[in-house]
């Protein structure tokens, strides 16, 4: 009996999303919270929007979770060009966009560019934001704010650096306790967990940094899997 009660309370915490249980792991960090980059870190001084991230910008997949976001037989010269296509006047309400490609089965395989999925980004920009909870939230135009995906930038380099030195850090809410810490649930279409960089070809050192960066904040870097970038060809 009490074999069973352990996956039936953590079937029923996911099922219910309770805070509490997370809350009881230990996720997400104190670290990871109080590291949450400030709007200073994530738009140039005097621009109004996040176009250095959005605006037309072209990242690179370095590391990532396997999950329902990046699935494992996918995960091969992965390439995103995110855009914010309409801006809604109001920084905290923005029309955005992205575009995946990949290579099917291996570096070498068939090259699949995705459609463009247009989305709303909630909440960033608001610079009076409450800063532990997530800075994005990302959903289909007209969703409630209920049912928005939350996804928080961990951390990031992208202003006033070359563009080599530029990389960024998404992931759902890390609220599993993870082998070496936490991380996000990887069966949610939220549950993305990734390093992306501005070139494709980055240095082990540079992606050596940021693994300790995010292994001081408590999250379980275990599960991240290099995406390779080596021998790609991607789409014009």
């Amino acid at each position: 009996m009490a074999a069973m009660a352990r996956p039936l309370a953590c079937f029923w915490a996911a099922l219910l999303g309770c805070a509490w249980f997370a809350k009881i792991q230990g996720c997400p960090t104190d670290a990871f919270v109080e590291g949450l980059p400030g709007w200073d870190q994530l738009v140039p001084e005097g621009e109004r929007l996040p176009n250095t991230m959005f605006g037309g910008s072209t990242w690179y997949l370095q590391l990532a979770m396997p999950s329902a976001t990046y699935p494992q037989e996918n995960n091969f010269c992965v390439r995103e060009v995110w855009s914010i296509t309409t801006p809604f006047g109001l920084r905290s309400r923005m029309l955005a966009s992205i575009q995946r490609s990949y290579n099917e089965g291996g570096v070498g395989g068939e090259l699949v560019t995705s459609s463009r999925t247009e989305f709303e980004l909630h909440g960033l920009g608001e610079e009076e934001a409450d800063p532990t909870g997530p800075q994005m939230g990302m959903g289909l135009r007209g969703w409630p704010t209920s049912l928005l995906v939350p996804i928080y930038i961990v951390d990031a380099n992208v202003v006033d650096v070359a563009s080599d030195e530029q990389w960024v850090v998404l992931t759902g809410t890390p609220d599993q306790r993870g082998r070496e810490g936490c991380r996000p649930n990887s069966a949610l279409s939220g549950g993305g967990y990734a390093i992306f960089t501005k070139v494709p070809q980055v240095s082990a050192q540079l992606l050596r940094s940021i693994l300790t960066e995010l292994n001081d904040r408590g999250l379980d870097t275990s599960v991240l899997e290099e995406i390779p970038q080596e021998g790609c060809e991607y789409p014009r």
